[in-house]
C-alpha cells in the first residue's frame, strides 16, 4: 500500500512596505494607533465654523443695541448672523470651494463696513459721515472674521494636506481654538450687554431686551451650536437609526 504525502507550499515573501506592526506602541491603545493621522486641513476645516459662529452670536448681540436708533443696521446683523451659523452649519457638513469664497467674500465685505465706520463714517444712515467709536465687541468680531479670512484662504490654496498631526495633537489644537473662541465671544457679549443697558434707557421693552440678552443669547449659542454638529453629523453619517429592545 502506497503512501501520499504532502509537502507544505511556500509563503510567497512580503515585501518591507507591505509590513504592518501588529503591536501597538508604548503608551497608546490598539485603536489609537490604529486611527490614522490628522492633517493641518482637518485642524482648520473644524476650526472654521466655530470661527463663524462666534461672530455670528457677537452680531445677534448687537441687534437689541441698534433696534432703537438705526433699525437697518439691526436688521442687517440679524441677517449677518443667520447667515454666519447657517455657513457654518454647511461648511462642517460638506465643505467646498464655492463656500470658501462665500464665506471670505462675506467676511471680507464686513471688515470694510466696519473699516469705514470707524474711520470716516458710513455715506448713508442717521450717522452719515460721522465715526463711530471702536468698541470691544466689534473689535473682537473683527478679528475673529480676520482670522476666518486666513482659515479660508489656507483651505482654498489646500495648504494643510502634507502636514499631520498625532490625534492627541488634533485634540489639543481643536481645544485650544474652542476655549479662545469661547472666551473671546463671552468677552464681547459682555461689553455688548453693558452698552446696550445704557443705550436703551428711553425704551423699557428695548431695556428689557438688553437686560436679558447676554442670558438668551448664552441659551440660543448652545442650540446654535447644537444644530451646527447635528447638521454636520446628519450630513456625514445619514439619519441615525433607532431599535428598541426590552429584555425581562
Amino acid at each position: 500500500m502506497s503512501t501520499v504525502e504532502f509537502a507544505p507550499r511556500p509563503l510567497p515573501p512580503v515585501r518591507p512596505e507591505q509590513w504592518q506592526a501588529t503591536a501597538a506602541p508604548w503608551g497608546k491603545s490598539a485603536a489609537e494607533a490604529q486611527a490614522p493621522a490628522r492633517t493641518l486641513t482637518s485642524v482648520l476645516l473644524a476650526g472654521a465654523p466655530i470661527l463663524s459662529v462666534a461672530s455670528g452670536l457677537i452680531h445677534f448681540a448687537a441687534v437689541p443695541e441698534h433696534w432703537g436708533d438705526y433699525r437697518i443696521a439691526a436688521i442687517f446683523f440679524i441677517g449677518l448672523g443667520i447667515f454666519q451659523v447657517v455657513w457654518a452649519a454647511l461648511l462642517a457638513g460638506r465643505p467646498s470651494p464655492r463656500l470658501y469664497a462665500a464665506g471670505a467674500a462675506v467676511s471680507l465685505g464686513t471688515i470694510g463696513i466696519w473699516i469705514v465706520s470707524r474711520t470716516s463714517g458710513l455715506p448713508f444712515g442717521p450717522f452719515t459721515g460721522i465715526a463711530e467709536r471702536a468698541g470691544r465687541a466689534d473689535i473682537i468680531s473683527t478679528i475673529l472674521e480676520e482670522a476666518l479670512v486666513v482659515v479660508l484662504v489656507l483651505l482654498a490654496f489646500r495648504v494643510g494636506d502634507r502636514r499631520r498631526y498625532e490625534r492627541p495633537t488634533y485634540r489639543a489644537a481643536l481645544t485650544a481654538i474652542v476655549g479662545v473662541s469661547a472666551s473671546l465671544t463671552v468677552w464681547a457679549l459682555t461689553a455688548v450687554h453693558g452698552g446696550a443697558t445704557h443705550a436703551t434707557t428711553g425704551n423699557p421693552l428695548l431695556h428689557l431686551a438688553g437686560h436679558h440678552g447676554v442670558h438668551l443669547l448664552f441659551a440660543g449659542g448652545a442650540v446654535a451650536v447644537y444644530a451646527v454638529y447635528l447638521v454636520a453629523h446628519v450630513r456625514r453619517q445619514g439619519w441615525p437609526s433607532f431599535s428598541w429592545k426590552l429584555t425581562p
